[in-house]
């Protein structure tokens, strides 16, 4: 596997998969005209990264929310308050994450 940039810096285990799991967890994947995306890139020693997926109508089984707070205390306990923005946009049909950590 050929890597197109480079990484380095220190980020909380599991922090970008409980992201990652809400996607396929909660995202409706079988709509074609909105598909999941899922990014992650480093410009000038920041780590970008985001998610996007339409909502499933109707969800098996409900969520508490104890993934994104588990992830949000990670950060902050990680990071100084000016080192990272995690920002959470959500309307009825959509759901976005989108997560900048300075690496330096």
């Amino acid at each position: 596997m050929k890597c197109s940039g480079r990484l380095q810096g220190k980020i909380p285990p599991l922090l970008l998969l409980t992201f990652v799991e809400n996607t396929f967890k909660h995202g409706d994947l079988t709509d074609p005209t909105q598909t999941a995306c899922i990014s992650v890139a480093n410009q000038q020693d920041t780590l970008h990264f985001s998610t996007s997926n339409k909502k499933r109508k109707h969800h098996g089984g409900r969520g508490y929310g104890i993934g994104i707070q588990n992830a949000k205390t990670r950060l902050s306990e990680f990071y100084d308050e000016q080192d990272y923005t995690l920002t959470i946009d959500e309307d009825e049909q959509r759901h976005a994450v989108h997560l900048k950590i300075k690496l330096t």
